[in-house]
């Protein structure tokens, strides 16, 4: 988020130096927050519009198209769309329903809107959306010389550590997300798919941790099997990172324990199932202050 707030600074200096229309710094930087990310929050969005939420609610069940131009969802997975607020600003009601909406839904909706943020939109977007087009593609042209540059540097500073083709084990989340929540991937080529993940999208990864092994397929799947207690959503773990460290201690013990790989079969897998239970059991006894926030 850290960095869609810093792109927004950026852009509203860039429509600044390229247009001669004068609105206000806050509403170009709000506007590309909004509309910078694939959905937005319906809790966030008619306090900034200064809409009512019955009425907002109304026109967007009669108006627009379910699981198309908005969702329902539950309260969790609406505030972690939260773009210029924070979840401390809204309550958790039991009785009411939770609501996402797409970029488009958004325009469109300020479109038809008539307040003063409504107007804007509905006078600007045109304007606003073509410099955003511009500005990602000069962003995207600058990124992409930094990261050629970054790859040479990260690839002479490999090869000489002899670590540019190793297989292994990877925990990483974006890199400008600070929560709880992590992934976890293998790969014969840790360096390169890591590398190869962020040359090719805008959320980068950030390897928390990477753990070496030719036997990275079973130790992801042994991984996998402590943690499933904490799986969140998907493929995505939801602990504090000291479990994951456990997990892989753990994993490391039980595959330096088996004498062959013959020995990592079914069965053993079904008794280290159960033993990471009361392993984990132990964790949570001993007072994690965070634990598990499934």
């Amino acid at each position: 988020m850290n960095n869609i707030k810093k792109l927004a600074n950026d852009f509203v200096i860039y429509f600044n130096s390229k247009s001669n229309e004068k609105l206000p710094n806050i509403f170009i930087k709000e506007y590309y927050i909004f509309t910078a990310g694939k959905y937005i929050s319906v809790s966030e969005f008619i306090i900034w519009l200064n809409v009512s939420r019955n009425a907002f609610i109304e026109k967007l069940l009669n108006r627009f198209i379910k699981n198309k131009d908005y969702f329902i969802v539950n309260y969790e997975d609406e505030m972690r769309e939260l773009k210029i607020t924070e979840e401390i600003n809204y309550k958790k009601r039991t009785n009411q329903k939770y609501y996402l909406i797409t970029s488009n839904c958004f325009k469109e909706y300020c479109s038809r809107s008539l307040t003063e943020k409504g107007n804007l939109v509905r006078k600007y977007y045109f304007k606003l959306d073509e410099l955003f087009k511009e500005f990602h593609l000069e962003y995207i042209e600058k990124s992409d010389i930094e990261n050629k540059k970054l790859l040479n540097n990260q690839k002479k500073k490999l090869e000489t550590n002899k670590i540019i083709d190793k297989s292994g084990v990877y925990i990483w989340n974006k890199i400008d997300d600070n929560s709880e929540i992590y992934r976890i991937g293998g790969a014969e080529n840790v360096y390169g798919r890591i590398n190869q993940h962020n040359s090719s999208n805008i959320n980068k990864i950030n390897p928390k941790i990477i753990v070496y092994t030719k036997y990275y397929k079973i130790f992801e799947s042994l991984l996998k099997i402590y943690l499933e207690n904490y799986l969140y959503r998907g493929e995505f773990y939801k602990c504090d990172l000291e479990i994951i460290e456990n997990g892989i201690k753990n994993t490391i013990n039980f595959i330096k324990n088996s004498k062959k790989d013959s020995d990592i079969n079914s069965k053993s897998i079904i008794k280290f199932n159960k033993k990471k239970n009361l392993l984990i059991t132990n964790i949570k006894k001993k007072g994690s202050k965070k634990g598990s926030n499934k």
